[in-house]
C-alpha cells in the first residue's frame, strides 16, 4: 500500500471514531420485557451483576468520557438521561394504573414509591452544575445513569409476574407505542445542544486537517446532515490536499487522538470511584424525598421519642416472588 492510500485508510479510522452525537436518545437504556411480556425499559443485562441491586458495574469506556469532557457533550448525556427517566416515569405510572387490581398495597406502596425516585433523578438532573471540573461531570453522570438502572430494575421486579402473559403481551404493546409517541417528537433543547455539539467537533477536526470549507460548516450548524455524512465529507475533502500536507497534518492529529484517548483511559478509574460515592449521595437524597413524602418510612425509638435513621436503607426488597 503506498503513502497515499495509508493516509486515507488512516484518516478513514480516525474519522469512525470521531465523537458526533445522534439525534437518538441514545447509550442510556435498551428494552427488556418481564417473563409475563410487561414491559419496561432497563440497561443491557452485563452491566448489572447478579449479586444485587447495591452492586452495579459503573459501566464507562473513553469514547464516552470524551463526550462528558466536553460541556456541550455532558449537557446532552443528562438531557438525554432526564428524557429517558421522565418516560421512565411514565410508563411505569401507567403500568400502576393498569394492574393496580392485581397488586397488594405493599406492591402498590413500592412501586409509588420508585416512581418519586425516578422524580428525584430528574430533579437532580435540573440542578445539575456543569462548572466544574469535568471530571467530576462524567462521575456523576455515571452515577445518576447506574441509579436510574437500578430503579428500572426494582420496579420491574415488583410488577413482574402480576398479570397472565397475554394481558402482558397487550401491556406491553401499550406501553411500547406511548414510548414511541414520545420519542417522536424532537426535544429542542437536545436538538440544539447536539447541532452546536457536532459544529464544534466537526470545525476542530477541519481546521486541524486544514480543510476550508465555509458551506459545510454552515450545514452542520444547522443540523441537515449527518454524523456519517459530515465524515464523508471531511473524508472527500481531505483527499484533494497534496500528499506532503496530508501526511504532516494527519501524522498530527493521530497524536493528539491516541494522547486524548490514553488520558481518558487513566481517568476511568478515578471516575469509577468518585461515581460510587456520588451513588451514595443520591440514594440518600432519594431516601431523604421519600421520607419527606411519608412514603417510606425508617424509624427509630430511642428515649420515648421516634427518631428517623436517614443512613439506613428504605426496605424495598429487590425481588418479588410471582404469586
Amino acid at each position: 500500500m503506498n503513502i497515499a492510500k495509508k493516509l486515507i485508510v488512516t484518516l478513514f479510522v480516525i474519522l469512525s471514531f470521531l465523537t458526533f452525537v445522534s439525534a437518538e436518545v441514545a447509550n442510556i437504556t435498551n428494552e427488556n420485557v418481564t417473563s409475563d411480556g410487561v414491559s419496561v425499559t432497563i440497561e443491557n443485562e452485563n452491566e448489572i451483576i447478579t449479586g444485587g441491586s447495591a452492586d452495579i458495574e459503573l459501566n464507562v469506556d473513553e469514547k464516552e468520557l470524551e463526550i462528558l469532557h466536553d460541556n456541550l457533550g455532558a449537557q446532552i448525556r443528562l438531557e438525554q438521561l432526564k428524557q429517558r427517566v421522565m418516560i421512565q416515569i411514565d410508563n411505569a405510572n401507567f403500568i400502576i394504573s393498569e394492574i393496580k387490581e392485581n397488586l397488594t398495597e405493599e406492591e402498590v406502596r413500592k412501586s409509588e414509591t420508585i416512581v418519586s425516585q425516578f422524580e428525584t433523578i430528574v430533579e437532580e438532573i435540573n440542578n445539575f452544575d456543569y462548572n466544574r471540573n469535568q471530571s467530576e461531570v462524567a462521575s456523576d453522570f455515571v452515577a445518576l445513569k447506574a441509579e436510574t438502572i437500578n430503579l428500572t430494575k426494582e420496579f420491574r421486579d415488583v410488577v413482574s409476574g402480576k398479570v397472565s402473559v397475554g394481558v402482558g403481551q397487550k401491556l406491553r404493546e401499550k406501553v411500547q407505542a406511548r414510548v414511541n409517541e414520545k420519542l417522536k417528537v424532537k426535544n429542542q433543547k437536545i436538538e440544539q445542544l447536539r447541532k452546536a455539539y457536532n459544529s464544534k467537533k466537526a470545525s476542530e477536526i477541519i481546521n486541524k486537517l486544514g480543510i476550508n470549507d465555509s458551506e459545510l460548516i454552515e450545514r452542520i450548524k444547522s443540523g441537515n446532515i449527518t454524523a456519517n455524512e459530515i465524515r464523508k465529507e471531511i473524508y472527500n475533502k481531505f483527499k484533494s490536499l497534496p500528499n506532503e500536507v496530508r501526511k504532516e497534518r494527519l501524522n498530527k492529529l493521530v497524536q493528539e487522538r491516541k494522547e486524548m484517548r490514553n488520558k481518558m483511559k487513566k481517568r476511568i478509574k478515578s471516575i469509577k470511584k468518585r461515581a460510587m460515592q456520588k451513588r451514595e449521595l443520591i440514594k440518600n437524597k432519594i431516601h431523604q424525598r421519600s421520607l419527606n413524602k411519608g412514603k417510606v418510612g425508617v424509624a427509630m425509638v430511642k428515649n420515648n421519642d421516634i427518631k428517623l435513621d436517614l443512613n439506613k436503607k428504605p426496605n424495598i426488597p429487590f425481588k418479588v416472588q410471582n404469586k
